[in-house]
């Protein structure tokens, strides 16, 4: 079994990476076989310092400067564990679930891990679609990133509730 932590959209620039991420999920990073990073790093040094914490696969995002956009492709394909895995940061067009899906059946793929929406998504069906969501920049969200679980073709799927700042959006709503 193969542990997976996917993320997207930590938009990091100047700030150190262990500065910025909850302690609880560099922990997680750290044990786990491998993280997904599905793009919009911001900065090279964001990027150098992810791959510091653990194996590191990632996919260029609409953030990113121009050498991270020279130095990452905008789509990878992985197989873990016998499951095919797809990275992108966004849909052609847009990214809703219906374009992921689709994208996903191009690319062939069991499971397609997809950055740019900021807020945590999975649809499940024949070809798995997931956003991360984002633990540092959420959008209309909390803080998050995914836990992937793969044995073989089966896989589950465990969203991961980050500590830090929460979109405005949520904190404008009143509470009961």
């Amino acid at each position: 079994m193969k542990t997976v932590i996917a993320i997207a959209d930590t938009h990091v620039e100047d700030e150190p990476i262990r500065s910025v991420l909850p302690r609880s999920l560099i922990d997680l990073i750290e044990e786990s076989d491998l993280l997904v990073h599905a793009g919009s790093f911001t900065s090279v040094r964001a990027y150098e310092e992810f791959a510091e914490i653990g194996e590191l696969v990632a996919v260029s995002g609409a953030e990113d400067c121009v050498e991270l956009r020279e130095r990452l492709d905008d789509n990878i394909i992985l197989n873990v564990e016998g499951l095919s895995v797809g990275v992108v940061h966004s849909g052609r067009y847009v990214s809703d679930a219906m374009s992921m899906g689709y994208l996903a059946s191009e690319m062939g793929v069991d499971l397609l891990i997809h950055g740019y929406l900021h807020r945590p998504r999975m649809d499940r069906g024949d070809i798995t679609t997931i956003c991360p969501g984002s633990p540092t920049n959420p959008r209309m969200s909390i803080p998050s990133a995914m836990q992937i679980s793969i044995d073989g073709e089966d896989f589950d799927l465990r969203l991961i509730v980050c500590s830090g700042r929460i979109c405005e959006y949520i904190n404008a709503f009143p509470t009961l």
